[in-house]
């Protein structure tokens, strides 16, 4: 197999999690756990792509044939740039607070619980959703860079209808990086 002029890896993973409910009741928790990494080979102007779910050692090596083969058959690149080189400077950003990594479902229940409260004071049937990411992007070069970032947001969305059904509002706060902007009992 041929020996790669250059290598591109690049990492993205992380959770997708959330709390729905209905009715005032919460219907479901949820959790999705991704990741993936990919390389880009590069053989002279030539570039072969590949990715995987699986990190294992086999897994890993058959992600890199794959990139390699895919380069010895792909076409000249004569306008293909060249790899960021070296360690390179980044503004330091803290974007995965701690209390926003480990906000669970425990966590999420209780935002529920407060906000079906004043619904239930005010005659509303409540139902919302609160979403949470928390996601590591990494990408690392043969040239020597590396860079990693780290992010954790959550958010509340809350629709209230009236007893009746004929009317509703809603408010909500997503984005949020600072789990203490989210107060269930004023949205």
């Amino acid at each position: 197999q041929q020996l790669a002029d250059a290598v591109e890896v690049d990492f993205n993973g992380g959770e997708r999690s959330g709390t729905r409910w209905a009715n005032s009741t919460i219907t479901v928790n949820l959790v999705q756990l991704d990741q993936q990494l990919s390389v880009n080979v590069r053989l002279g102007n030539k570039v072969g792509t590949a990715s995987t779910r699986e990190f294992d050692d086999d897994s890993l090596k058959a992600m890199v044939a794959e990139a390699t083969e895919a380069a010895q058959a792909a076409r000249e690149s004569p306008n293909l740039q060249p790899l960021v080189k070296g360690p390179q400077d980044y503004i330091p950003v803290e974007a995965a607070l701690p209390p926003m990594v480990n906000f669970g479902p425990g966590e999420r229940a209780e935002m529920v619980r407060k906000s079906v409260a004043v619904c239930d004071k005010k005659g509303a049937l409540g139902s919302g959703y609160i979403p949470k990411t928390y996601q590591t992007t990494c990408s690392a070069n043969s040239a020597g860079l590396f860079a990693y970032y780290q992010y954790a947001e959550a958010g509340m969305i809350l629709t209230c209808r009236t007893a009746d059904g004929r009317g509703s509002g809603w408010a909500g706060i997503t984005g949020v990086k600072d789990l203490s902007l989210i107060d269930p009992v004023r949205i």
